[in-house]
């Protein structure tokens, strides 16, 4: 069976167009959660993104947040002015600068995480635990799925 129809795809039953709209909804809502912090949403998910080992060098970062080399590169300097993240070359290829969040980073990402645990555990607040996870399972397929197809079009 095909999950789609020519006639039953449309923007309300797009999975794509469904993703886009609550990543717009949800950024409108969250970036607000920034206001009077020393932080930017962007520069949370680019220091989450090392610490969880995604973003360990500006490439990686760069594809991580969907974003071009260039503002990667500055939202770097930015967080490394802060003392919040360092560049340290790779100590078996100079040519590799590896990122490392530093003590007050790693606080600092921890602290907006919080913020986002409870945020998103409000708007969560009538779903049933199985559904969370059914979702959050099915997003994950989904994503792997799109990466192999990635992999295979390269």
């Amino acid at each position: 069976m095909s999950a789609y129809t020519p006639e039953s795809f449309e923007p309300d039953r797009s999975i794509g167009y469904l993703v886009k709209r609550i990543h717009f909804d949800a950024m409108a809502l969250v970036e607000p959660q920034f206001d009077g912090t020393d932080l930017t949403f962007t520069q949370f998910a680019a220091l989450v993104s090392v610490v969880f080992g995604r973003g360990r060098t500006c490439a990686a970062m760069a594809r991580e947040l969907g974003h071009d080399m260039g503002a990667t590169s500055r939202i770097i300097g930015v967080l490394e002015e802060r003392g919040l993240l360092r560049r340290e070359r790779d100590p078996d290829d100079r040519r590799i600068v590896n990122l490392q969040v530093t003590e007050l980073g790693h606080e600092r990402a921890l602290a907006a995480r919080q913020r986002l645990v409870e945020q998103w555990n409000d708007w969560l607040r009538d779903w049933s635990g199985d559904e969370v996870e059914a979702l959050i399972a099915g997003l994950q397929r989904l994503r792997r799925t799109l990466a192999d197809a990635r992999e295979e079009a390269a």
